[in-house]
């Protein structure tokens, strides 16, 4: 199948373009209409308008960019998708979601800032009476567009990873594209997309077994090795056990060259540490996202 995109400029186009034009857009726009002088606004006027762009600019790009796998099954996905396409894009997309998540973390930071501030001041100062205290600054109005648009940004593409986790078998088709490329390249681009193959099968053998592989750099390391004898064959018939249907195949052929009397003498326990970085790519972003959502929230409240 043919892409008018590629893997990359996808994320970039739905990720951070469209988000980028969202908020100029939101931004600028109001300020043309309803800024004076003073630089304020009214909050209410905002909202009206700010609510017509979500419907009209932003949500439809969200809607683009999940869209396509809600109705596939991972083999289908995979099929139509090809696992250059969508290893090269998961990849990828997971670099700009960290790094959003670390943006939306340095804004949230700022706003946090500016409302102790507003709010000593205010202590301070005694309200002026008759004055309009409904009213946002350019600059704080920037700084709510901008927290949105990240905010949607970021979890468009988070949630496009849990969807993908959650496939059936996701994980499965994924180590198996992962092991095809990694027969493509050469140097350290192989040596990296065979870890992320075997981690990728370790977590789809985690989901079945609650076990996982252990020793993974010697198992990469012994798969890669110069003196092992017949590597293409062996190459090839692991991509063969990925695809013949049988879950627990390449689990049966790696611990063959592993030398291991049974497949189960290569699986171990879900370390700490493991569940502890399992659990932190899950809860940070949450919190970052209650935590966005109420700083939206009290934007209009206030």
């Amino acid at each position: 199948m043919s892409h008018k995109l590629t893997p990359r400029m996808s994320v970039i186009f739905y990720l951070v373009v469209i988000p980028s034009m969202f908020i100029v857009f939101a931004t600028f726009i109001p300020e043309i209409f309803s800024f004076g002088s003073s630089h304020t606004m009214d909050v209410n006027a905002f909202g009206n308008i700010f609510l017509w762009v979500i419907i009209l600019a932003f949500a439809p790009t969200v809607y683009k960019f999940l869209a396509p796998m809600q109705k596939m099954t991972s083999k289908l996905y995979f099929e139509t998708y090809t696992y250059d396409y969508i290893i090269t894009e998961r990849l990828f997309l997971k670099k700009v979601v960290f790094a959003g998540i670390l943006l939306l973390i340095l804004i949230l930071s700022i706003t946090m800032i500016q409302y102790y501030q507003e709010t000593v001041d205010k202590n301070k100062d005694k309200p002026k009476i008759g004055g309009n205290q409904n009213t946002i600054t350019s600059d704080k109005l920037f700084l709510f567009v901008a927290l949105f648009g990240i905010f949607a940004s970021v979890y468009s593409g988070y949630v496009k990873i849990q969807n993908q986790n959650k496939k059936k078998d996701f994980w499965l088709f994924f180590a198996s594209g992962c092991f095809k490329k990694a027969i493509e390249e050469n140097g350290k681009s192989k040596i990296y997309y065979m870890t992320k193959s075997l981690q990728s099968y370790s977590t789809h053998l985690k989901n079945l077994l609650n076990l996982r592989i252990g020793e993974i750099e010697k198992i990469n390391f012994r798969i890669l090795s110069k003196e092992f004898e017949d590597i293409a064959n062996f190459k090839i018939k692991i991509c063969t056990s990925f695809e013949s249907g049988d879950e627990y195949k390449p689990l049966h052929d790696i611990s063959e060259i592993m030398g291991c009397s049974v497949p189960e003498d290569l699986l171990v326990k879900e370390s700490l540490i493991n569940k502890i970085k399992e659990w932190s790519a899950v809860v940070v972003p949450l919190i970052t996202g209650i935590w966005a959502v109420i700083q939206i929230l009290l934007f209009f409240l206030k």
